[in-house]
């Protein structure tokens, strides 16, 4: 990946993060056309419902 990202730069380095599985993981459900269109129709409601428990 690196010589993608940075050709001939031989000092720059790149890290990956801990949680850098759980983000491609997440890509390649989104990428899929059902769970796109779940989490369209599910998420805001589920962003309101965490809206409100956070004034309260």
């Amino acid at each position: 990946m690196k010589e993608r990202c940075c050709p001939g730069r031989e000092s720059r380095q790149i890290q990956i993060g801990e949680h850098e599985e759980l983000i491609v993981a997440a890509r390649d459900a989104l990428a899929d056309a059902e769970t796109a269109k779940h989490l369209r129709h599910t998420r805001p409601r589920i962003e309101r419902l965490l809206g409100l428990l956070t004034v309260c």
